[in-house]
């Protein structure tokens, strides 16, 4: 375990050799790396991926309202049912490229994530909250 090496890995410089059930697809097939994968390259994924995540920071140390109706039926994120003033509104005039906005979840706060009642906890402390927000809705599972 731990380390991988293909069964139809040889040292074959220069001649073709079969796909190997672990390389990548195209890889061996004489087809080139990309050849019949239509999936984005690594780095497009990535991109996309982090823009999916919107970091919010608001300061709640004078006792301000968040400003969020949430459901926290999954148990795990709060799930934006709508933003009501408050912090949220504030944040989202403030920064229109990163909004917080219904079908959004936040996904930790403060550092705490995994279950509701911690994000709750901490969203009730008069203090800094630094969420993270995943962007949409979920996505069904396949």
């Amino acid at each position: 375990m731990g380390n991988s090496a293909c069964c139809c890995a040889k040292d074959l410089e220069h001649e073709q050799r079969e796909a190997c059930p672990l390389d990548p697809p195209g890889i061996g097939t004489g087809k080139g790396a990309d050849a019949g994968d239509t999936r984005p390259p690594p780095a497009v994924v990535a991109a996309e991926a982090a823009e999916r995540f919107v970091h919010v920071l608001v300061d709640r140390a004078a006792g301000d309202r968040l400003g969020v109706d949430v459901d926290h039926k999954d148990g795990v994120t709060l799930e934006i049912h709508g933003v009501t003033g408050g912090l949220i509104a504030a944040w989202n005039r403030d920064n229109p490229e990163s909004l917080v906005e219904k079908g959004d979840r936040i996904v930790e706060v403060n550092g705490a994530s995994g279950r509701v009642e911690r994000l709750v906890h901490e969203c009730r402390k008069e203090q800094v909250l630094k969420l993270v927000v995943r962007k949409g809705p979920m996505e069904p599972s396949p």
